[in-house]
């Protein structure tokens, strides 16, 4: 269902990007609207994105300088 979402919108998108755009066609720009939604979905995902992995890394290190962390168990 999520994905027929995001497929509906990138379409959407693309379709009003290539009729504002003189000599623009449909197709890629439909292909730049969903492989943005890509890219944000990889930056952004709670948890797992590169934003959050960067955000958890930086309280790893931080938490190693000050002493250690209850919360990480070694291996």
């Amino acid at each position: 269902m999520l994905s027929a979402i995001f497929g509906a919108a990138a379409g959407v998108i693309g379709t009003v990007f290539s009729s504002l755009l003189p000599k623009m066609p449909t197709g890629p720009a439909i292909v730049v609207a969903i492989n943005m939604f890509a890219v944000i979905s990889l930056l952004f995902a709670p948890g797992r994105g590169v934003l959050a992995q960067a955000v958890m890394r930086l309280r790893n290190r931080r938490s190693r300088k000050k002493g250690g962390n209850a919360d990480v168990t070694p291996v």
